[in-house]
């Protein structure tokens, strides 16, 4: 007859391999995607991703893994990461990679600021639909202000009907950035040190300007009305100084805005 301490060490080592193997379980395939997925529909990236790498590894034919691991690593602002990513699931080159992974090579290409690599990349590809590409060629000159260029390679394309809605809102923005008057800001900074406020006129910013310009008439007023009824005193000193300052804090103000403004409008 077996002892009872025997026999119950027999029952907790029984009950202890069962919860190690619901433990192994959970660490499978399909437990480790389900995990997976949710963390990603959670918006949980920075888990995601450690899982959707053991998902890759215990499957990795499963690219729907692959793909939602790289967009984890984009929404973590990780564009580097995810590149890498990418060219090791394409060993034989970016061009080959299917069009929704050609899609986000592109995006995280455009995120790093790789504008001439990512127009290389659009230009050999043939996995992304051809509109899919025009929308992204024409955003690459619209991020670098190439109002010329993206004009040119709208022309052609005007009588395509496979053009998308996005398209013709991009194309809306050329059309814009053409018609913008170009303003030199060396004219604008030059015309706020003569008359303030007049530079902002100059570029188009008419509520800005008028402030400028009446706040500084307005204590320049102030300063001569004081020197003439007290003279050359500590009031009309004051009053002198803080218009001065006001006045060099509007100048150098408005040739920042003035410069950005036409780093907005022009190439």
């Amino acid at each position: 007859m077996i002892p009872c301490k025997r026999l119950t060490g027999i029952f907790c080592c029984f009950f202890l391999i069962l919860e190690t193997g619901d433990a192994q379980d959970l660490l499978d395939y399909q437990n480790s995607l389900k995990y997976a997925d949710y963390l990603f529909q959670t918006h949980q990236y920075q888990l995601a991703v450690a899982e959707y790498e053991r998902v890759i590894f215990l499957a990795p034919e499963d690219t729907m893994a692959k793909l939602k691991l790289v967009r984890s690593y984009r929404y973590l602002n990780d564009y580097r990461t995810a590149l890498e990513k990418l060219n090791s699931f394409c060993p034989s080159g970016p061009e080959s990679l299917p069009g929704e992974f050609s899609g986000e090579y592109v995006k995280n290409m455009l995120y790093e600021g790789q504008f001439q690599k990512a127009s290389g990349f659009l230009q050999t590809n043939h996995t992304l639909d051809y509109a899919v590409r025009s929308e992204y060629q024409l955003g690459i000159y619209i991020m670098q202000n190439q109002w010329r260029e993206a004009g040119l390679f709208v022309d052609p394309q005007e009588d395509l009907s496979d053009k998308s809605e996005k398209f013709d809102a991009l194309n809306s923005l050329v059309t814009e950035g053409l018609n913008t008057r170009y303003k030199i800001p060396a004219l604008a900074a030059s015309l706020s040190a003569v008359v303030p406020g007049t530079g902002k006129f100059y570029t188009g910013q008419w509520k800005d300007a008028l402030f400028s310009l009446l706040f500084v008439t307005s204590a320049s007023w102030l300063t001569c009305h004081t020197y003439m009824n007290k003279g050359l005193s500590f009031n009309t000193f004051l009053v002198g100084s803080v218009t001065l300052v006001f006045y060099c804090l509007l100048y150098t103000s408005d040739a920042a805005d003035e410069e950005d403004s036409v780093c907005l409008g022009g190439r």
